[in-house]
Formats: C-alpha cells, structure tokens, sequence
C-alpha cells in the first residue's frame, strides 16, 4: 500500500470506529 491510501484505509476505519 502507498502511505496515502493506506492513510485514507486507516482514516475511514477510524471513522466507522468512532461513528458506527
């Protein structure tokens, strides 16, 4: 994985995490 789109895959499961 490139360091943005790993950014963009770690950001949008933090997101699920705290918005469910």
């Amino acid at each position: 994985f490139s360091g943005g789109y790993n950014k963009l895959i770690f950001g949008a499961g933090t997101r699920l995490a705290v918005h469910p």
